[in-house]
């Protein structure tokens, strides 16, 4: 049985042993710029939007939710709202925002969304190649928990639109992770790069 655990800065332990996530693997790796280049406003934008999504997704009364939020983080759960409606996926609730781990290549990751059949992380910035890898080492820790061939996605919202990618070229980024996730743990073994502690 998998005992996982993420603390509140997003670090993993698995059966009492602490592993990488996914966006650390990808920042030691130097292929995610995110945190980087990205504004503390867009990061706090970004934030709500995830938030507010999860709260309408979980949300008995959903209507009373979308009266009472903010009018900036609004335009962004309405895009998500109907990506929902028109692309019809059917929400895996057990695992909203649940951490899971890759037992075998000792990783962990949070998705946002898991469907019936696909993998969803919700965006609010521009798409970035590290997104595919994202997503995809998400849908092999998910195999772990018996969710296979699942759909990689993500959706990108704006105030006024929303954008569906999918990523189908699965062998590739798989490969590309994995050589990610060497890297990454060759750099935390030798104290280089991030505190891993």
């Amino acid at each position: 049985r998998i005992m996982l655990y993420r603390d509140p800065q997003h670090r993993y332990w698995l059966n009492g042993r602490r592993i990488l996530g996914v966006n650390e693997v990808l920042r030691l790796a130097g292929m995610q710029s995110f945190y980087a280049n990205g504004s503390t406003q867009a990061l706090a934008l970004g934030t709500a939007v995830h938030l507010a999504c999860q709260q309408y997704d979980e949300e008995d009364d959903a209507q009373y939710f979308l009266d009472h939020l903010s009018t900036e983080t609004r335009p962004y759960l309405d895009r998500w709202v109907a990506f929902c409606q028109q692309s019809k996926v059917v929400l895996e609730p057990e695992f909203m925002e649940v951490p899971v781990a890759n037992e075998k290549y000792e990783y962990a990751c949070t998705p946002d969304r898991v469907g019936t059949c696909c993998v969803i992380e919700i965006k609010t910035g521009s798409p970035a190649p590290w997104h595919e890898l994202q997503v995809e080492a998400q849908a092999r820790a998910l195999e772990t928990y018996g969710l296979k061939n699942l759909r990689r996605m993500a959706v990108y919202l704006s105030p006024d639109s929303y954008k569906c990618v999918e990523f189908p070229n699965i062998t590739r980024a798989w490969l590309t992770f994995q050589a990610a996730l060497t890297v990454a743990k060759w750099k935390t073994a030798n104290n280089l790069g991030e505190n891993y502690e």
